[in-house]
């Protein structure tokens, strides 16, 4: 363990280089898409963004300062707006498409905070031509608005209209993925220090050729999964992916039929990455599949139907996005409102579809797309357990991969343990309330970066129990704790509210509240003999249970 003193000296330093590479969770903060419409998630109800400069069809892409949230740039593919809603500087023909499903996407230079790749892809109706590029933004030029300094690199050509990233396995380092167009090939191009590699090559899909070109691919928040729609072939296929090497593999299913005569066209996973949505492009239909079996058969049959667009326009329900308030959005065609699903980690219709989220005001309308995120940002997490007031709360790294060091600062200024050290750390609150817990991250390669959480402590039950007892033999007592719990868990393993006792032992009752918080009591039973021979009797044995991490943010 570190000294109190060392470690306020650490944490401080950290704070000073935190002010310029932190790498926080506020990238998407500010969405720009369809006819001049934007979302606002600065606030905790999303707000309409009324003075955006930007009409896109399809796939477009925004970034926004992670400390502040504020607005940096925003993209559809072809031109690119800096904050005050004009044109950078060389900032026109790009090569992504208006008619592109996921035609941009802005991914970081690993090494610099200040410059940003934005990836291009062609569509369908140029048969996926001139094919992926890339361009490069840096937010040092033009007085901090930002100019693009170099246009087009080719990747490859053609392409299909599918583009994708997320966090390599030492979540600093990305990986970006395209797929061929009329081809098997998934393209991985590593994005490092170095810039942007040569692509790894996964050929294990069927032939993306004519349709089944057009509409979106999309990798689970943990990175581990990728969904492709198959327009074309009415079809998702759900791929592994790697994210220590970059490899495309499977499918290890299919999920065929989704709806007659329409084109799927979004796809997206809830945040745990057990439920996969899907979209197409004719019916208004939100349909879900539960992937928790990892049956094909089990997975096609549990699709069901939690949302229907409002309206008759022939594009409705289109793209779909996690947004930073962890809702999944759901935009259609020339609608004034997008619609979101407020749980999408909740099987059937108790994911809570609402048609009308967010509206966009009377003048500005939603088209095919929303910006396309890199979603490993916005599940960065802790997972924090027993946040039970008089205990002491764990708290565990999402992962420590590429790390050297962890930091923490666990929000509880009265405390005189605030700060601690290591990928695992604990911390007695003794209070409820709201705290605000940020781990500093130390990357091998020197980068630091933070995550910051506000988590809840909460009421432990209070418990009432029964007094040590001397019985007569032969007497009976039933055991009944006073107490605003709903659980019990008694020594033997029953799970009713009061106990029957009829022989000598030591009987414990574990509550827990509805937050599960615990509360432990126990009680001695003595029998003694009454002016009657006493009774052989066996005493129970007492039993623990083990406590697991039960909670994750």
């Amino acid at each position: 363990m570190l000294s109190a003193t060392l470690k306020n000296t650490i944490c401080l330093t950290c704070f000073v280089i935190l002010s310029y590479v932190l790498l926080g969770q506020n990238n998407y903060n500010n969405w720009h898409f369809g006819r001049y419409a934007g979302v606002s998630f600065n606030s905790i109800i999303p707000t309409a963004i009324t003075n955006s400069a930007m009409t896109q069809l399809e796939g477009c892409a925004s970034e926004s300062d992670p400390i502040t949230g504020a607005l940096r740039f925003y993209t559809n593919g072809i031109s690119v707006w800096n904050s005050n809603n004009t044109v950078m500087p060389n900032g026109t023909n790009l090569f992504g498409a208006a008619s592109s499903a996921q035609s941009a996407l802005i991914v970081p230079m690993p090494s610099d905070t200040s410059k940003f790749y934005i990836f291009t892809v062609s569509n369908y109706f140029t048969n996926g031509s001139p094919g992926a590029h890339y361009s490069l933004v840096d937010m040092n030029l033009n007085g901090g608005l930002g100019d693009v300094t170099t246009k087009n690199v080719l990747l490859h050509n053609p392409t299909s209209e599918k583009l994708v990233a997320t966090h390599q396995a030492n979540n600093f380092d990305y990986w970006v993925l395209t797929h061929s167009f009329n081809g098997t090939t998934f393209y991985t191009y590593p994005v490092t220090n170095s810039g942007v590699g040569v692509p790894l090559i996964s050929t294990c899909s069927p032939n993306f050729g004519g349709t089944s070109s057009i509409g979106c691919m999309k990798l689970s928040p943990d990175g581990s999964q990728l969904a492709v729609a198959r327009s074309g072939s009415n079809a998702i296929e759900i791929y592994n992916f790697d994210r220590y090497t970059g490899i495309v593999s499977g499918p290890a299913f299919t999920i065929g039929s989704i709806a007659p005569n329409g084109l799927v066209y979004g796809v997206a996973f809830s945040p745990n990455g057990k439920i996969l949505y899907s979209t197409v492009n004719d019916n208004g239909f939100v349909y879900q599949f539960d992937l928790s079996s990892g049956n094909q058969a089990t997975i096609t049959a549990s699709k069901t139907i939690v949302g229907n667009a409002p309206g008759s326009q022939y594009f409705r329900s289109m793209t779909m996005q996690l947004g930073p308030d962890k809702k999944l959005y759901i935009v259609s065609d020339m609608d004034n409102y997008i619609a979101a699903i407020s749980y999408p980690d909740i099987v059937g219709n108790s994911c809570n579809y609402n048609p009308y989220a967010v509206y966009l005001t009377s003048s500005k309308t939603g088209a095919l797309g929303l910006p396309n995120c890199i979603e490993t940002v916005l599940i960065r997490k802790i997972c924090a357990f027993n946040l039970c007031a008089g205990d002491s709360a764990i708290f565990n790294s999402f992962s420590t991969a590429g790390l050297s060091q962890s930091y923490w600062n666990f929000g509880d200024t009265l405390s005189n343990s605030n700060i601690d050290s290591g990928f695992s750390a604990s911390h007695f609150y003794g209070s409820p309330g709201s705290y605000t817990v940020q781990q500093i991250n130390v990357h091998s390669n020197g980068i630091i970066d933070t995550i910051i959480q506000q988590i809840t402590i909460h009421y432990k039950p209070y418990l009432i129990g029964s007094d040590d007892t001397t019985l007569c033999f032969g007497q009976q007592l039933s055991l009944t704790p006073v107490t605003n719990a709903t659980n019990y868990t008694w020594q033997n393993g029953s799970t009713l509210s009061s106990f029957a006792v009829s022989f000598a032992g030591t009987y414990i009752v574990t509550v827990t509240n509805t937050d599960g918080c615990k509360a432990t009591d126990t009680t001695v039973i003595n029998y003694i003999s009454c002016g009657s021979p006493p009774s052989s009797h066996s005493t129970p044995a007492t039993q623990f249970y083990a406590k697991k991490c039960d909670r994750f943010f």
